[in-house]
Parts: C-alpha cells; structure tokens; sequence
C-alpha cells in the first residue's frame, strides 16, 4: 500500500509475523532481527523466495542483541561527554523535523537529510 520497504526493525520475537514480513520487503532493502523468539513449534516458511528475493533485490538480513540498561546509562554518558566537547555536532544531525501528520510525506516523499525525526511537541 506505500511502495517499497526500505527498513524493517523487528522487535516482537514472534518468528512468524517476521518471516512472512519478508515477503514484502522491497529492493535495496534492509531486515533487522532483534526480538528473540520462544522455544515453539517449528514455523514453515518458503525459503526459496526469502533467499531469492535477497540475492535478486539485493536485500539484507541481520540480527543484533538489544542492549541492558547499563549499555543505555553508558551511552548517555558518553553522549554527555561528546556533548560537552562538541556542542554542535548532535544537533547538526538532525536535519528535519515534523509533525506526526506528516507522516506519510516522510515514508513515501524523497529522502532529504542525514535524519528526520518526528516532534511530539
């Protein structure tokens, strides 16, 4: 319904759901695992179009483990430390900001900036 997925972030564990989200992955595109699954019965998935839409759209597939609380209290030290040397440098990051109605320009409007984000205020 909105073109091609450029970006999956899958954080439900339920290898299901993930698995048949694959199958609409557009080209370019990018699958990242990061929910663990249950130990449940085993799930069929149809493995010869996963593997070729991954070679003939040139699709990535990887997981990484969600970090713990004292992985995030260390990144915000360490960003507080980046902060106060480089003022600058984070805010400069952020290069568009808008409003949650703007939501489908963001999704489907032409990729402008380093990152866009969202303001809830």
């Amino acid at each position: 319904m909105i073109g091609n997925i450029d970006v999956v972030c899958e954080a439900t564990g339920a290898s299901k759901v993930a698995f048949e989200m694959m199958r609409v992955l557009g080209t370019n595109a990018i699958f990242i695992f990061t929910g663990v699954p249950g130990r449940k019965a085993p799930i069929e998935i149809d493995s010869d179009a996963i593997m070729r839409n991954l070679v003939l759209k040139n699709q990535v597939v990887f997981g990484t483990v969600n970090a713990d609380r004292d992985a995030f209290e260390s990144a915000v030290r360490n960003l507080s430390t980046f902060v106060e040397r480089w003022p600058e440098a984070p805010a400069a990051l952020i290069t568009g900001r808008a409003r949650i109605a703007a939501y489908k320009d963001l999704l489907t409007g032409p990729a402008a900036g380093i990152k866009n984000v969202i303001s809830m205020a």
